[in-house]
């Protein structure tokens, strides 16, 4: 099977220590959420990753853009339990975080 993106969606809040974002119908059982969340500045880290239906979250890599700057990382959940998902990113401290997440099928994660 090829890879493909099911669904995605996104949200930003400012002065917070948590993002939300919701996909905009069920995930499928067995798919693969991934979770993109930048902040403000290198200083402000993502702490956890979690969704509605306790999927097994782990960060895939983080990069920052220098001191004070942008920091981004990438999170991901395999094999998602189906239903309606809302993931949440938690950061330290409080900051402007955006967050992306996506479904997406046809991808194996090995170790």
């Amino acid at each position: 099977m090829a890879a493909s993106v099911l669904q995605q969606n996104s949200n930003t809040v400012t002065s917070a220590n948590q993002a939300n974002s919701t996909f905009t119908s069920n995930v499928t059982a067995g798919s693969l959420l991934v979770a993109i969340i930048s902040t403000s500045n290198s200083g402000v880290t993502v702490s956890t990753v979690k969704d509605t239906h306790l999927n097994i979250w782990a960060k895939a890599n983080s990069v920052s853009n220098g001191a004070g700057a942008t920091h981004l990382e990438m999170w991901y959940a395999a094999n998602a339990i189906v239903g309606n998902t809302i993931v949440s990113a938690n950061v330290t401290p409080n900051g402007t975080i955006s967050i992306i997440v996506l479904e997406a099928t046809g991808i194996e994660i090995t170790s």
